[in-house]
């Protein structure tokens, strides 16, 4: 049976803790503009899916027609081809169009939402559920990806109707259609940036005094999450999960201490939890591992975003 409250009451409460009922009007109005916003783009998107199927099938058609015809119609059936291959090429590039402008940086203005300012409390019960601070699943427990919230149109992810909700793309164009639940628990890292967390409140003790791991280990944990955004948003969206892993577990693993053979243990740990959830992919083995931990990706610095 399922306890955990929805994320849309508790998306009212962080809206209006004293009254519930007023969170509720302000998050279906923030809904209801952004789904207007999505609307404008899903139409566009419909015209143009219809569009390529629409040519995909009439090149296909043709170029079977015309490629079998006695005499052959070469010029005719290879320029059908041709259009059945773009078409082909732009029903996968509208599908995947929703990932990109939903997701990083490349897409950032034609997935902004207009007219749609997410308040701070919100934002940051959004944010919790992005970072895995705080879980969600549906009411059968199964869990919901975290990277979805990570997109532009989160807040559709609070609507009620489960068509919205599969608007939202997360890096790798996953989608959810059921309702979505949260562990009622408070969250575990989402503080006030002022906040300073010696130990134990987000992690562990920080025994790791190694100049060259300052940037990873130290300072406080909502400041390091930002700078980890901040990098993340210049990978191609593929990567973003399997690095967030990366750098996070790294982060968690070298505060314990910097030892010899520190670093080593750390690699192994992130590698066998990049293998357990499912995210080894290319350009997570163990040398862009160790050149992630020292703060370099790809020949550039990344220490800059953690500052």
């Amino acid at each position: 049976m399922n306890t955990w409250p929805s994320i849309y009451r508790e998306g009212a409460l962080a809206l209006s803790p004293n009254d519930v009922a007023k969170g509720n009007g302000e998050i279906d109005a923030l809904i209801e503009s952004a789904a207007w916003s999505i609307a404008r783009r899903e139409n566009l998107s419909t015209i143009l899916y219809a569009l390529s199927a629409a040519a995909l099938i009439v090149g296909s058609l043709g170029y079977l027609i015309y490629s079998h015809r006695k005499p052959p119609a070469p010029l005719v059936s290879n320029g059908l081809l041709i259009l059945a291959l773009l078409a082909a090429a732009m029903l996968a590039a509208t599908w995947w169009g929703w990932t990109v402008i939903q997701n990083g940086r490349m897409g950032q203005r034609l997935g902004k939402l207009s007219g749609v300012t997410i308040p701070p409390p919100l934002q940051e019960l959004i944010d919790s559920f992005a970072s895995g601070v705080r879980e969600v699943r549906t009411s059968r427990g199964d869990t919901v990806p975290p990277s979805l919230f990570a997109s532009r149109w989160a807040i559709m992810l609070f609507s009620h109707d489960p068509r919205q909700r599969l608007w939202v793309r997360g890096p790798r164009g996953e989608r959810h259609r059921p309702q979505i639940f949260a562990d009622p628990g408070q969250p575990k890292i989402a503080l006030p940036a002022d906040t300073i967390l010696p130990h134990d409140a987000a992690e562990a003790l920080l025994r790791n005094f190694d100049p060259a791991m300052a940037w990873l280990v130290d300072d406080t944990a909502q400041r390091f999450a930002a700078g980890l955004d901040e990098f993340l948003d210049t990978l191609p969206p593929h990567q973003v999960d399997a690095y967030r892993l990366i750098l996070t577990v790294a982060r968690r693993e070298l505060r314990k201490g910097g030892q010899p053979g520190a670093q080593e243990a750390a690699i192994r740990i992130i590698l066998a939890e990049l293998e357990n959830e499912g995210r080894l992919i290319r350009g997570t083995s163990r040398a862009t591992i160790m050149k992630l931990i020292h703060g370099q990706h790809r020949g550039k610095d990344i220490r800059g975003y953690f500052a």
